[in-house]
């Protein structure tokens, strides 16, 4: 058996709701994931990258694909303002 690896666990409040979310960091399969839309250079491909990142990172039960657009990218660049900070910190 594989070992449980431990990640930080962010909490934010989504936009449209208030609703609390909580969701883990990016690993290196979704940055994987990110390179290869970047390479496709095709936008829908790009916004489904982003939305099974945020299936793959979200703790909690919830509908990304019936998510509005602004909470989607509300909860994407806090994802990703995480990850960077804590790439900082690891420095």
């Amino acid at each position: 058996m594989l070992p449980k690896l431990d990640v930080p666990i962010y909490e934010v409040k989504l936009i449209s709701t208030g609703k609390p979310i909580r969701f883990r960091p990016f690993l290196v399969k979704e940055q994987k994931l990110f390179l290869m839309a970047a390479e496709s250079e095709d936008a829908k491909e790009t916004i489904n990258v982003i939305r099974q990142v945020l299936k793959n990172c979200v703790l909690d039960d919830i509908d990304v694909d019936t998510m509005p657009t602004f909470d989607l990218e509300y909860l994407f660049m806090n994802m990703r303002a995480c990850l960077l900070y804590t790439s900082d910190a690891a420095d």
